[in-house]
């Protein structure tokens, strides 16, 4: 890849069946399950909390960013899952509340969370948003894809409720996401040797998201040509063993937004980047949460990583598919089929709470959905080996009934916790000896005073 924009024939890529196509969604084998977590929605959308400027303010004030977090998760995750129910019902019914959650996300001062208002990495957050200056950050970005695929799916439904909300949309998705990418440079787009982590992948495919759906197909060449340059400066930061230094918890923000970035080049640009998914580096990162795997929800946790690192699904299925990789083909489709038949209560199978607000994911697994789980039926998962990961200093061993994770390499990764000599220790699936992982994040997390910051310290 490279920063110049590469010469193709832009296409508008196509990433779901249209609205209209009553046939293909309804055909779907977990229709009724998204129709009924859009009637859950439903019913919730009226207690969604609201995101006062008091709320906003408590970052500054206190450190804390889990209540404003919670909030503004909680108004996208319903737009979700009212639009998946839209989508599989197709009657119309779902699109008031739709338009009012989406209506709300366009009134807001701003996209991007209190923890990332500064327009220079790691300097001090400014008390409120600059409103006409946006910051493109994790969750502005993620923003912008919600409201771009909601367009894309249902604009013109919208359109038929209220007319004239698909052009709000499309507005706000290019005053908030599109233009400043364009116009402005945020760290994460990266800059020759400046170290990148998992900002990069996941803000690219999100900005890849939401040019696909609402940026005119002559301009798409310009993001194809900043994305795969952002995405070389992120692949730079990784050995040729594809470990993510980041830990396990990570992956699915690094090396999984990664695949679904190159996978949207792929189809915007037809037979430019194919031949990315036989590069070994790719495979390597892509199979990393095989190795990190120990037995169920449990994972080798380094970094600012819980041990219940979540469970695969049909996007790891889909990027184990991407580079051949049956033992991630395998795990992720057993993963899935295991949340299906048992749903966690307790989230162990989602760590963060930003998990659910992105309604291409959905799309994705439910497009999916009917070729991974006949593909769990007839694949056998086998237990991986021992595994080296000279570029990060993790070393894992697998002897009967235990399981040992060893760091060594230095405390300069991203995410660190002085882990340089720690070990873990699982026996028969079950932890033996922990690490405790990280607490809440807080604004003391990420500042010159993280390591007073007990779960940090290698004492601990």
């Amino acid at each position: 890849m490279q920063r110049m924009t590469p010469r193709f024939d832009a296409m508008r890529p196509t990433l779901y069946p249209p609205y209209r196509d009553r046939a293909a969604w309804q055909a779907l084998p977990g229709a009724a399950r998204w129709q009924a977590a859009g009637q859950a929605a439903l019913r919730d959308a009226a207690a969604v909390p609201q995101l006062p400027l008091s709320l906003w303010l408590q970052f500054t004030q206190n450190g804390d960013r889990a209540r404003w977090e919670h909030a503004y998760f909680a108004r996208r995750r319903t737009l979700c899952a009212l639009a998946m129910a839209e989508a599989v019902t197709g009657d119309g019914s779902y699109l008031p509340a739709i338009a009012d959650a989406a209506w709300a996300i366009c009134e807001e001062s701003a996209w991007q969370l209190p923890a990332h208002n500064s327009y220079i990495r790691d300097t001090p957050q400014l008390p409120l948003p600059d409103v006409t200056r946006p910051i493109v950050d994790l969750f502005a970005a993620e923003t912008g894809a919600l409201l771009a695929t909601v367009y894309g799916l249902l604009g013109a439904a919208l359109d038929e409720y209220a007319p004239g909300l698909a052009a709000r949309l499309q507005h706000e998705v290019e005053r908030r996401i599109l233009t400043p990418y364009r116009t402005e440079h945020f760290w994460w787009m990266g800059r020759d040797d400046e170290p990148m982590c998992n900002w990069t992948p996941w803000c690219t495919q999100n900005v890849l998201l939401a040019a696909a759906q609402c940026a005119p197909v002559e301009a798409l060449p310009a993001y194809v040509g900043q994305a795969a340059y952002s995405l070389d400066c992120f692949l730079k930061d990784y050995g040729p063993d594809g470990c993510c230094s980041e830990g396990a918890q990570y992956y699915r923000h690094a090396a999984l937004t990664m695949f679904n970035a190159l996978d949207l080049l792929c189809k915007i640009a037809p037979g430019v980047f194919d031949d990315i998914w036989a590069e070994p580096k790719i495979k390597n990162m892509a199979e990393y949460i095989v190795n990190m795997h120990i037995a169920g929800p449990y994972y080798l946790n380094f970094a600012d990583c819980s041990p219940l690192a979540g469970a695969r699904g049909v996007r790891e299925y889909l990027f184990g598919k991407r580079v051949g990789s049956l033992p991630l083909m395998t795990l992720a489709a057993h993963d899935w089929a295991e949340t299906l038949r048992t749903p966690d209560p307790d989230r162990l199978h989602h760590p963060d709470d930003s998990e659910g607000i992105n309604l291409f994911y959905h799309l994705q697994t439910a497009l999916a959905e009917q070729e991974v789980t006949a593909f769990a039926l007839r694949a056998s998962p086998a237990a991986p080996g021992d595994v080296w990961y000279p570029s990060v200093g993790i070393l894992v061993c697998r002897r009967g009934a235990y399981a040992l994770g060893a760091k060594a390499g230095s405390n300069a990764d991203s995410h660190n916790h002085n882990d340089v000599g720690s070990v873990t220790l699982y026996k028969n699936g079950a932890p033996l000896l922990i690490d405790v992982g990280v607490e809440t994040y807080s604004k003391k997390t990420f500042s010159p005073q993280r390591y007073e910051i007990w779960t940090m310290q290698s004492g601990w």
